[in-house]
């Protein structure tokens, strides 16, 4: 009985520490507020040395370029994130949803490494594919 317990008291401890170091939808909005508040402090304090971000036009961006583009007056008006939908597979961690910064709206998609830094998952990548505008009018018949 006392082996039965200390193997219990083993596997809880273990479920425990994958739980704390599991990605999840808290984990990831806690980041979006981060990048909100403090853009380069974010980047540089917690991003992977080779982050990639791909804006919806599908211009390649570094870590090192992005954190320029900020410094130099880069700013985002409110963006909001619907349909999120978060995923852990093995150690990378993956976040997908709609993104809306207007005017644009686009599919997100992160990914994350499960190394921590100053207790967050380091974001490897962030692509935004723009959801093409719809015609307002149909087109005239000539």
């Amino acid at each position: 009985m006392k082996k039965q317990f200390v193997t219990l008291v083993f596997t809880f401890l273990s479920w425990a520490g994958y739980a704390q170091n599991s990605f999840n939808e808290v984990v990831f909005n806690e980041m979006m507020q981060g990048w909100a508040k403090d853009p380069v402090g974010t980047l540089k304090s917690g991003a992977d040395p080779n982050f990639t971000f791909i804006n919806g036009n599908g211009k390649v961006m570094s870590l090192a370029q992005l954190i320029d583009s900020y410094t130099n007056g880069f700013t985002e008006s409110d963006r909001k994130i619907e349909q999120l939908n978060v995923r852990q597979s093995g150690s990378t961690g993956i976040a997908t949803g709609i993104l809306t910064r207007l005017p644009t709206k686009g599919y997100l998609r992160t990914r994350f490494r499960n190394k921590k830094a100053n207790g967050c998952w380091l974001p490897l990548s962030i692509r935004i594919f723009e959801i093409p505008k719809m015609p307002t009018k149909p087109p005239s018949k000539k």
